[in-house]
C-alpha cells in the first residue's frame, strides 16, 4: 500500500494542481482507504482533501484522478 500513496502522490505533483502549489498534502494525513470494495488513496492536508484517486486492482494501470462528484460519498462528508 505504500507503493500506492507514492505513485499518487507523483501523480499529484505532476496535475495541474500540483504544479507550482503551495497547497501540498501531508504524509501524516493522507493515506489509502479501503471503501466498498475499491482502494483509493487519498492525498489531504489542513484545508481538507486534495485529491482522490482510485487505485487500479491491476498495478500495471495508472492511477485515475477522481473528479470531486465522483468521490465516494463517505469522503464527500469531509
Amino acid at each position: 500500500m505504500e507503493e500506492d500513496l507514492k505513485r499518487a502522490y507523483e501523480a499529484y505533483f505532476k496535475s495541474r494542481e500540483g504544479l507550482g502549489s503551495t497547497n501540498q498534502p501531508n504524509a501524516g494525513m493522507s493515506e489509502i482507504e479501503d471503501i466498498e470494495g475499491n482502494s483509493y488513496a487519498v492525498l489531504r492536508n489542513v484545508n481538507g482533501i486534495l485529491a482522490v484517486f482510485n487505485i487500479p486492482k491491476n498495478l500495471s494501470l495508472e492511477l485515475v484522478e477522481l473528479e470531486e462528484e465522483n468521490w465516494p460519498e463517505s469522503l464527500k462528508e469531509e
